[in-house]
């Protein structure tokens, strides 16, 4: 998977105004790739609940965890997609250049 191809599924697209006309172009290229970051955006959030079940003392889940509860609880959605990007990123480095994701436990097959 590509570096393009990991930007357009988690939907991370740059913002922010810039000189050289970076806004248009992420807006034209949302609209173009859209139909690839919902096929993907699906399956994402619900490797991050798996995660969360199966993983529960990992960094990640403990920051998902630690942001709903300090929410009350009402933000459990919106974390859970904000938990599938982290979850995106750290498994692009581990399968890229070999980075462990702090707090996993990995069983022997």
């Amino acid at each position: 998977m590509s570096r393009k191809c990991c930007s357009i599924a988690g939907s991370s697209f740059p913002t922010r105004p810039s000189a050289d006309g970076a806004e248009s172009t992420a807006l034209i290229m949302r609209a173009a790739y859209g139909h690839i970051a919902n096929n993907v955006t699906t399956p994402m959030v619900q490797l991050a609940w798996l995660w969360l079940r199966h993983q529960p003392q990992s960094a990640l889940a403990l920051w998902f965890r630690g942001r709903v509860d300090q929410n009350g609880g009402r933000m459990r959605k919106t974390m859970i997609v904000a938990l599938a990007r982290k979850l995106l990123v750290a498994l692009w480095k581990y399968v890229t250049a070999g980075i462990v994701i702090e707090g996993v436990v990995v069983k022997a097959v």
